[in-house]
């Protein structure tokens, strides 16, 4: 900060970067929405992050930053749920200036509809049902216990930790699951790769499908599964100890085989996996 004189008053003069840290600061909002059990959160953003957390509180936190001026945030909110939209006022502009980051925390019992074309979605810990549709926004679901629906056209899916029911759905982004306690499990894509890393409920059903991408499974010996792997043009990998419904071992490491149907252990999950043209790779832990 500078001062000067002119005509016998003074003047102050602050620098720049200050202005430009107090517009930013005026642009951050936040809200808190008091909500009943079971609550329901429905975001729907264009561009930039978005995180929502679960913590014990029986409210929705919610802070947002934007950064210009073309957009302006809907709210709408009752007993028991609350509704952001982004609103992009000039359609054609650029996704840096329609960009808002969300930061939210809810009560863990809450349900999620989250809907995003650009950025990222981050959700952990919460209990109700989780609803996620995005188009090049990865996504990562961790810790939840309620049924999960994930859908992405061209960007990623990470769900770990979780309890519930999943379905995973994308175009061309690869589908990553890893140390899950769900015992009803599935993946489809048309041109990604689906990545599993990890044990099998118990009972649990378990179905892979891709077009053109491979599916990696990481497994440890001891995991108790019925194995159906099948590939048109792809092959067929696997160095776990899998026997073939009349019991004999199936051989090891024979790229050439485009099909694999036995038991591993008890076989008490049931595992399906297919592929057109990928590999299908099935590893120990």
């Amino acid at each position: 900060m500078h001062t000067k004189i002119f005509s016998g008053r003074r003047f102050v003069f602050w620098p720049l970067a200050l202005v430009a840290l107090s517009v930013q600061a005026a642009d951050r909002i936040e809200k808190v929405f008091t909500v009943s059990k079971n609550s329901n959160l429905m975001l729907m953003n264009y561009s930039g992050m978005v995180s929502v957390k679960g913590w014990q509180n029986s409210e929705i936190k919610a802070v947002w930053v934007k950064y210009s001026q073309n957009v302006e945030i809907d709210t709408e909110s009752g007993v028991n749920k609350v509704r952001l939209a982004t609103h992009v006022m000039d359609k054609l502009a650029s996704p840096e200036r329609a960009k808002v980051d969300y930061q939210i925390l809810v009560p863990e019992d809450a349900g999620l509809q989250i809907q995003s074309n650009l950025g990222s979605v981050l959700i952990e810990n919460v209990r109700g049902p989780v609803n996620v549709d995005v188009v090049d926004a990865p996504v990562r679901v961790i810790g939840t216990a309620g049924y999960v629906t994930a859908k992405s056209l061209c960007s990623r899916l990470e769900i770990s930790q979780s309890k519930g029911i999943i379905q995973t759905k994308t175009v061309s982004g690869d589908i990553v699951f890893s140390r899950l306690e769900s015992n009803n499990v599935t993946a489809s894509s048309t041109l990604g790769n689906i990545y599993y890393e990890g044990d099998f409920s118990r009972g649990g059903k378990y179905n892979f499908t891709t077009n053109e991408g491979f599916i990696s499974i990481n497994c440890p010996d001891q995991a108790s599964v019925d194995w159906e792997a099948k590939t048109v043009k792809g092959a067929i990998e696997s160095d776990l100890p899998i026997k073939s419904k009349a019991h004999r071992s199936v051989p090891r490491n024979s790229p050439e085989r485009q099909s694999l149907v036995g038991t591993q252990n008890s076989g008490d999950a049931t595992v399906q996996l297919s592929t057109f043209s990928g590999t299908i790779k099935i590893r120990r832990k």
